[in-house]
């Protein structure tokens, strides 16, 4: 409500099932370390007491990486934000159970989906893998200890076994890494398949140059995508 208020027209509230941080984190975030079972009731409170405040522009997305969620979601008649960054498997199930299940509400007559998905585009697809690397170690840290710092270039050497690089691949089957014109053929493939009406590019690096040189190609990218004939554009966050 004060964020419509100081900023009026657009203001999401992402509401997830996950901390979305290291375990030492989501302890302290939480008011027990049980289960967290009460997802459901918890988001429809939430969603009741906007609707009673009355808050301008305020968009309420349900976080999913599973069909159950999605269909949660939809019977409600909330945004869908899809987890493409870290459980990309079952995503189609997600986006369809999420469309056929729909029920529109006041504030929301259709559909609608945030694809989140990890994007880097660098100067070529070589350099693109090389910063990708970083990406790939933090994943591998998220799943033996819960979180590290990022590491900076030539410091990664992804020691990995064979399990936990098959996990780290599934993590990050989604992602869409490469030079300008590899990831503009990514990201015509995302809109075929999945047809979203955003996408939330999380460019996950150590470096801020790095950081802001993807972005900036890939505002070019989408660009492009936006004026191609026969190409659904989505709006990237």
């Amino acid at each position: 409500m004060t964020l419509s208020l100081l900023h009026p027209g657009r203001v999401d509230v992402g509401l997830g099932r996950s901390g979305g941080s290291e375990p030492a984190t989501n302890v302290r975030i939480r008011r027990t370390v049980q289960y967290y079972d009460s997802f459901d009731d918890d988001v429809r409170e939430t969603v009741h007491l906007l609707d009673l405040l009355g808050a301008d522009g305020v968009e309420v997305f349900v976080l999913a990486a599973s069909p159950g969620t999605a269909t949660f979601a939809a019977r409600k008649g909330l945004g869908l934000a899809v987890a493409g960054h870290v459980a990309p498997d079952d995503m189609d199930r997600t986006f369809a159970a999420y469309r056929e299940h729909f029920r529109p509400r006041p504030s929301r007559d259709r559909p609608h989906v945030v694809l989140c998905l990890p994007i880097l585009v660098a100067d070529s697809d070589d350099e693109a893998r090389s910063w990708f690397r970083r990406v790939q170690q933090r994943y591998l840290d998220r799943l033996r200890t819960g979180g590290a710092p990022m590491q900076l270039p030539g410091d990664v050497a992804l020691d990995w076994s064979a399990s936990e690089r098959y996990r780290v691949d599934a993590m990050l089957d989604a992602a869409v890494v490469g030079s300008a014109r590899t990831v503009d053929a990514g990201l015509r493939d995302v809109g075929r398949r999945w047809a979203p009406d955003e996408v939330m590019a999380m460019t996950d690096l150590p470096d801020l140059d790095a950081t802001t040189s993807s972005d900036v190609r890939l505002a070019e990218v989408t660009a492009v995508l936006a004026e191609a004939d026969g190409v659904r554009p989505a709006t990237l966050s």
